[in-house]
């Protein structure tokens, strides 16, 4: 099993809404990022990782060329970065 990652931010923050469900925001720019990589690589393919994103959170990732607007919009100033949103997408920092 895999993560289900998705890529479009506003449909994994209405389905969050509708899901009461957590969000994780990625920003990655893997391959380029060896800590991108790592994830990509060691982390995620976890099936414990995995099968607890799946029933857990709603999930998205986007690359940092690709998504660039998105990594404005949450801040995100280097990748990886991994935020964790509520299901009203605000993030709570600590």
């Amino acid at each position: 099993m895999a993560a289900a990652w998705r890529k479009a931010i506003d449909a994994v923050l209405i389905h969050a809404r509708a899901q009461m469900k957590h969000i994780l925001l990625d920003f990655s720019a893997a391959p380029m990022c060896g800590a991108c990589a790592r994830l990509d690589a060691e982390v995620y393919p976890d099936e414990r990782v995995a099968q607890f994103i799946n029933t857990h959170l709603v999930s998205s990732k986007m690359h940092s060329k690709e998504h660039p607007e998105a990594l404005e919009r949450f801040g995100a100033q280097w990748t990886p970065t991994l935020v964790i949103l509520d299901p009203e997408g605000k993030e709570n920092r600590c």
